[in-house]
């Protein structure tokens, strides 16, 4: 995890736009400790918020390396369903979880 304010995933959590960036190292929003750590080399991002039904940002999906050099608006339309369902089963569990709680709280031991 990092800070909502930071890096690419945070710019994407803030503002709730989706970036498609074809040059990781030469956009300053990329903190590039990740790779410095790892050895690994990020060269392209497609990241989009996750929102919940109320369009309220609730989390970031992030791809890095497209197979294909870029990320299409092909890939972006199918990340964006992505990120939708992603939406939606985070909403889902979160009620779950709060209805289970509320029913364990009525249930007599």
């Amino acid at each position: 995890r990092f800070p909502m304010d930071r890096g690419i995933a945070g710019h994407v959590a803030t503002t709730g736009e989706t970036l498609n960036i074809m040059d990781a190292y030469s956009d300053p929003r990329f903190n590039q400790n990740v790779d410095k750590q790892t050895g690994f080399v990020t060269n392209t991002i497609l990241c989009m918020p996750i929102k919940n039904v109320d369009g309220k940002v609730i989390g970031v999906a992030q791809l890095v390396n497209s197979a294909n050099g870029i990320f299409t608006s092909q890939d972006e339309k199918l990340f964006e369903a992505f990120a939708i369902y992603c939406g939606l089963s985070i909403t889902a569990a979160a009620l779950y979880e709060e209805t289970s709680k509320a029913n364990a709280k009525h249930c007599v031991a």
